[in-house]
């Protein structure tokens, strides 16, 4: 249960869940949002009910990454998880696949195919990393195909290949 008040410049959140079995009130909170966030904060209330209720946090305010063309060529883009603000996450001529997250959401890792260079790994980013081609120097010269980071971020898993020539005996 929860009420939205306008406080002016700011409106006032205020929500509570209750367990209806046994009649106990689960968590209470309130929070001050600009009216322009008041989609983002009715996102976050959800995931704040869903993680109290099951024990594990809801994903309303989560964003997908992925592949669309409907701006002419293959592009990554982010959308909200209700399916709306879908945008451009990148802008170029490179065909692009396996778009995925960096932990805390603050870059995404996806594949750029070039003509001359081909499959590489490449990130966008939400402001301190920077942005552009990924773990070049690993594996010089060689085609990366996929690159997904762990949990914690403190690892890559890397697909590539390698190509080896064999003489005949």
């Amino acid at each position: 249960e929860g009420e939205i008040q306008d406080r002016g410049a700011k409106g006032e959140v205020v929500f509570q869940a209750w367990d209806p079995a046994r009649c106990v009130r689960l968590m209470r909170r309130s929070f001050r949002v600009p009216p322009s966030r008041l989609p983002q904060a009715a996102r976050h209330v959800a995931d704040q009910v869903v993680g109290v209720m099951t024990g594990s946090r809801g994903s309303s305010e989560t964003e997908i990454a992925f592949i669309s063309t409907r701006t002419g060529q293959s592009e990554v883009f982010v959308m909200n998880a209700d399916g709306n603000r879908a945008r451009a996450a990148t802008k170029s001529s490179a065909r692009k696949s396996f778009p995925s997250w960096l932990p805390r959401a603050e870059a995404i890792l996806y594949t750029g195919f070039s003509a001359t260079d081909g499959p590489s790994l490449y990130l966008t980013s939400r402001g301190k990393m920077r942005p552009g081609p990924f773990l070049s120097k690993v594996l010089a010269g060689r085609p990366k195909y996929r690159g997904v980071v762990s949990p914690g971020g403190d690892a890559v898993a890397l697909r590539s290949h390698v190509l080896r020539q064999f003489e005949a005996v």
